[in-house]
């Protein structure tokens, strides 16, 4: 990024101005990498514990609840509600 200085500034100030430009886009450039990296850290450490069958299990009670709700509103968020509890509470045996 080119910032324009006008033609009347004196040299010295002029390169000056110029390298300070320069450090503040490699500064802006280091913070934008750096909280780049962070997020995809997070997305990496949210994601890792997650396996296929969790997957299954959500996309499944998604179905439920899509096939419930014409029936009775409450009730597409009830029995998933419901499934969720019994495997939080017995757990998924294989």
């Amino acid at each position: 990024m080119d910032l324009h200085i006008p033609s009347d500034t004196k040299p010295s100030l002029r390169e000056r101005l110029s390298a300070a430009v320069r450090r503040l886009m490699a500064t802006i450039r280091h913070a934008l990498l750096a909280m780049a990296s962070g997020v995809l850290l997070v997305i990496s450490a949210v994601l890792r514990p997650i396996g296929y069958r969790e997957i299954l299990l959500f996309a499944g009670l998604g179905l439920i609840s899509i096939g419930v709700a014409p029936i009775c509103p409450p009730a597409a968020w009830i029995v998933p509600g419901l499934v969720l509890a019994g495997v939080a509470i017995f757990g998924v045996r294989a």
